[in-house]
């Protein structure tokens, strides 16, 4: 499996969207700057469908964009309110707003040659979720390298958060691709955590 990160610019926080390729299968993982994810997609693959870990514009922008290209998204529908809209309005002006076309929830799916996990994580945002996918795991604004999202948002909640990084440290050890910032592991992150 083949992984490239796309990181956004200031005014998305410099967000990372990732594009994984296997057997000339693409996803793309948290969209926003279409242009570029079209002009390394084409060098990988075809794109399969695209995967958002929650509904802030700095992970989502180019949600829309990418529907109109073709694209089928999957998120989850706990993050299709109110709550991505006051984020939006309150952030960033213009958001193109979108309807998901494939709600996704706890469980497996599978999309062309991938077999994706999908783990519910409320806390930074209601519909938060880590993609497990060919034993790595893409974790949105849940867990980062040395550090954990964001609870005082709307819909977000610290208790939530707490018990999906709990369930996250119960999976074997294996890299994280977090929406900010480096890669890590899970077992680095469950030693960081603990020891605080």
């Amino acid at each position: 499996m083949r992984i490239e990160k796309i990181v956004n610019s200031d005014k998305f926080y410099h967000s990372n969207t990732y594009l994984i390729e296997k057997d000339g299968d693409v996803l793309v993982i948290d969209p926003v700057d279409i242009d570029a994810i079209l002009k390394v997609a084409k060098q990988m693959g075809e794109i399969k469908g695209v995967l958002v870990t929650h509904g802030h514009f700095d992970h989502c922008f180019g949600a829309k964009g990418m529907q109109e290209a073709g694209y089928k998204i999957y998120m989850s529908p706990l993050d299709e309110n109110e709550g991505m809209y006051k984020l939006a309005d309150e952030f960033y002006e213009g958001f193109p707003f979108f309807k998901l076309d494939m709600p996704v929830q706890e469980g497996n799916i599978q999309i062309g040659s991938f077999d994706i996990r999908v783990i519910n994580t409320p806390g930074h945002s209601k519909g938060s979720v880590v993609y497990v996918i060919e034993g790595v795991a893409f974790t949105g604004d849940t867990l980062f390298n040395n550090n954990i999202g964001r609870y005082d948002l709307y819909g977000g909640s610290f208790s939530e958060l707490r018990q999906s990084l709990r369930k996250l440290f119960d999976l074997e050890d294996m890299v994280i691709y977090p929406g900010h910032h480096d890669p890590s592991t899970i077992a680095t992150e469950r030693a960081r955590l603990i020891k605080r």
